[in-house]
């Protein structure tokens, strides 16, 4: 059901919102519990990295942001370049991933809303 590959950090955090959006949409349409199943297995899979990912670059806007005063959780970068730099850094490691093997059917995700660029994002999972 899952193989192992290597990706790009980014790829894998584009899959993991991919990967959730899909599956909120099945949640407020109904999806086949099959499918949902299968999400909710590679969900789990990806969200190990998504985690670790978010803590990284929480700790870069902390090195290169400050807090807007008078909210909460807001800041501005002050040297974006070097932001960028350090977030381009970490989206281009790789890091071994379980997937799913077995395609996406179309025909189960028709009934969904789902954004086009979700479904660009799993053109590898889905099968028309």
């Amino acid at each position: 059901m899952l193989q192992k590959q290597k990706l790009k950090t980014g790829k894998v955090i584009q899959l993991t919102r991919a990967f959730n959006e899909l599956a909120s949409s099945g949640e407020e349409s109904g999806m086949p519990a099959r499918l949902a199943y299968k999400l909710a297995i590679q969900i789990s899979k990806l969200q190990v990295h998504a985690e670790a990912y978010q803590k990284q670059v929480d700790k870069l806007i902390m090195k290169h942001g400050e807090p807007v005063e008078g909210s909460q959780g807001q800041f501005n970068i002050k040297d974006r370049e070097a932001y960028i730099n350090d977030i381009e850094s970490i989206d281009s490691i790789d890091v071994e991933v379980e997937l799913l093997e077995e395609k996406i059917k179309l025909e189960d995700i028709e009934a969904l809303k789902v954004k086009t660029t979700t479904l660009m994002a799993l053109t590898d999972f889905i099968e028309a």
